[in-house]
């Protein structure tokens, strides 16, 4: 199975005067602990960390107490029972895995639609701002990154060029 990274920019508020934001270095995280936990609109994460000398990674396990079924059904024999969940407990079936590079000062997210949850989450931690923002490419940087392609992979979509498709005839 594979997984995707979305490459991002990670800034931190300044401690120093002059510049508002800078990029984070190793010093930055030295006071987010290994492991905890954070409750952020009714979703709740369980978070570990592990620090190196030129990277932090994060792994955000979370799920939110609802919906939740009352009842549970056995798959093979449609028979049902009651749901032993409370409404306060929630099953971990989510992940965010969230690299960033000190020297390459990129951010890897697993999904970028979480990137405002990692800025709140950084920001309860460690008492500061942090700001995340997508990398803008002028046309010379971006056919300099197509001449460094090694490899590309495909991903199909069932049907898609198919005379009879739907999708085709869009």
């Amino acid at each position: 199975e594979n997984i995707g990274f979305y490459l991002m920019q990670l800034f931190e508020e300044s401690q120093q005067q002059g510049e508002r934001f800078v990029y984070p270095d190793a010093d930055s995280f030295k006071d987010i602990p290994e492991t905890f936990h954070a409750l952020v609109d009714n979703t709740y994460y369980d978070v570990s960390v592990q620090k190196h000398t030129d990277y932090i990674w994060f792994t955000f396990n979370f799920g939110n107490p609802s919906p939740r079924d009352e009842n549970l059904t056995n798959i093979n024999t449609g028979e049902k029972k009651d749901n032993p969940r409370k409404d306060i407990e929630t099953e971990l079936l989510k992940q965010l895995f969230c690299f960033y590079h000190y020297a390459k000062k990129i951010l890897y997210l697993s999904n970028s639609k979480k990137q405002g949850l990692f800025k709140t989450v950084l920001k309860e931690k460690l008492d500061r701002d942090y700001t995340v923002k997508s990398f803008f490419k002028t046309k010379e940087e971006f056919m300099e990154l197509i001449k460094s392609i090694e490899e590309i992979s495909f991903t199909e979509a069932r049907n898609l060029f198919n005379l009879n498709s739907k999708e085709r005839q869009a």
